[in-house]
């Protein structure tokens, strides 16, 4: 909960060019604070129709080559939208999934039911509803003994690896700013690893097994080094929830303590958020530091009371100075 006065000062509508410049001067000055490429769109079905689409160009460029286009899904819902677009673009008849590889980023261990997984979970929403062969659904192994799981995962990577590594990646940021499994403290490991579930991550995957209980403690896990290999990486996050981690991840410090921050040194890593999601960068909440404004009664009251804030005076105390000094005057 928000408590600050600022924040409870809601906007009627945020001006479309914040989120959606007309050209790349105005782009490059409203991401001035931001250090990921970040796309934002009104809503979660705007943002998968978009990624979707862009997923699907480059399959079909693949299929004109002839060649396997691999990608990698993690668990999570951030993905649904894009691949609940994907699915109709293939009823629609404008991509075919016949030369697309697909794996899982992470999967629980051990697992009774293979559908009760994130594999599981793909099927359900996407590869049941394709024309995916068979043969290129990849998975891990979970009915192996504890002591030969190292053999599930390696013939997982060496699927990979014969493919010609990750195409494409798609990850959804958890509230703690985690890819996959790889929550805070995580380093940029490469290749595959057994992880233990924290209670965030237990919390967020009931859903695939109905109880807390059931959800198994521990999961093999494509590390951030490995994702970090991928040819294009794709971030999603929705809803006011994500808001206050997103401006963590987008324009904080790099650190180890924000797993999502570690990928921004990709060079092809694009950020695709709703404004719900996005309600926290400066270009949405503070404009006025980053261009000039048609100003509303309600964005005046929010700047006003945000510089109260910032210089630690009350209004009738403000000066021009005070002001001028913080992009108002």
């Amino acid at each position: 909960m928000r408590l600050n006065l600022s924040s409870q000062i809601v906007l009627d509508q945020v001006e479309e060019r914040l989120y959606r410049p007309g050209n790349a001067y105005e782009k490059t000055m409203l991401t001035a604070y931001e250090k990921v490429n970040t796309n934002i769109y009104p809503s979660d079905e705007e943002v998968a129709s978009v990624v979707a689409q862009s997923i699907a160009d480059d399959i079909n460029e693949c299929a004109k080559s002839n060649r396997p286009f691999t990608l990698v899904v993690s668990g999570g819902e951030s993905p649904d939208p894009v691949l609940k677009a994907l699915v109709m673009l293939h009823k629609e008849g404008k991509v075919s999934f016949r030369n697309v590889h697909v794996f899982p980023m992470y999967e629980f261990y051990p697992l009774r039911n293979s559908n009760d997984g994130v594999l599981g979970h793909l099927r359900e929403e996407l590869l049941d509803r394709v024309d995916i062969p068979e043969a290129n659904v990849h998975a891990f192994d979970v009915d192996v003994p504890k002591d030969e799981i190292e053999r599930s995962w390696e013939a997982y990577y060496d699927s990979l690896q014969k493919l010609g590594g990750i195409d494409t990646i798609i990850l959804g940021v958890g509230r703690r700013a985690s890819v996959g499994l790889n929550a805070p403290g995580s380093v940029a490991v490469r290749g595959l690893r057994l992880t233990a579930l924290d209670a965030t991550s237990i919390a967020e995957s009931v859903k695939h097994f109905n109880t807390k209980e059931n959800v198994p403690r521990t999961a093999v896990n494509l590390g951030i080094g490995e994702v970090l290999r991928a040819k294009k990486i794709i971030l999603l996050a929705f809803g006011e929830a994500k808001a206050e981690i997103i401006k963590t991840v987008v324009e904080g410090p790099e650190s180890n303590s924000v797993p999502a921050s570690l990928l921004r040194s990709h060079d092809r890593i694009k950020l695709y958020i709703d404004l719900h999601a996005a309600e926290e960068l400066t270009r949405i909440k503070h404009p006025w530091k980053v261009t000039s404004l048609d100003w509303t009664p309600k964005l005046i009251r929010r700047a006003i009371v945000w510089l109260c804030h910032e210089v630690g005076k009350p209004i009738l105390n403000l000066t021009n100075q005070d002001y001028s000094d913080h992009q108002l005057g």
